[in-house]
């Protein structure tokens, strides 16, 4: 849950080229997915980032 939305923003606005420096992508992003197995869980923001790699996802990480 976003409690403080101008943080948020702030974030939103830098993890973008972060990611992009690293070779990632967004697979998805966003509040209006449908899981349809199990249908319990709820969330209100689901993100899914690919990187080419295990070396560029610990480079981003790091």
């Amino acid at each position: 849950m976003i409690t403080e939305p101008a943080i948020f923003e702030e974030y939103r606005i830098k993890v973008g080229p972060m990611i992009d420096k690293y070779g990632g992508r967004y697979l998805t992003k966003g509040n209006a997915h449908q899981f349809p197995e199990g249908g319990h869980w709820e969330p209100q923001r689901v993100v899914v980032i690919e990187f080419p790699d295990q070396h560029s996802l610990a480079a981003w990480h790091n």
